[in-house]
């Protein structure tokens, strides 16, 4: 997709990345935040319906960001990557005790929704912004 990109629409490699995260982040934030409006208008076909579209648009993302990781750091990519993914795996841990507080401390799926969707808006934002595709090594 990316060569066809580049080829039909004139994209440079940097521009196709950051159109994947965005459209990765950004899709699968603006679904996240239709789930409860889409299970209260469809029933549980519109949340289903919702939580496919976050998922397909999380399919995404790692099309811009995890090639990015070669871009820039040539002969140490390795290690680039496993602080990405060490960082990442962060959110393993403290999602589910960000979760927990919101659900106690507000009793709704909504706080928790529009949260994941904030934090999906502004990973686009500083990949979009941040982003480069020039080696640093």
């Amino acid at each position: 997709l990316e060569r066809y990109m580049r080829a039909s629409w004139h994209m440079t490699t940097l521009q196709c990345r950051r159109a994947f995260t965005v459209l990765g982040f950004g899709g699968s934030g603006l679904a996240m935040l239709l789930v409860i409006p889409a299970q209260s208008i469809f029933g549980a076909g519109g949340s289903t319906a919702c939580w496919a579209l976050t998922s397909a648009f999380a399919a995404l993302h790692p099309a811009g960001f995890k090639a990015n990781y070669m871009d820039i750091a040539r002969t140490s990519s390795g290690v680039v990557s496993g602080l990405g993914n060490t960082f990442a795996s962060l959110s393993s841990y403290v999602g589910p005790l960000l979760v927990a507080w919101l659900l106690r401390a507000f009793p709704s799926w909504l706080p928790v929704f529009a949260t994941i969707a904030s934090v999906n808006l502004a990973a686009a934002t500083v990949f979009a912004s941040f982003s480069t595709t020039t080696p640093v090594d």
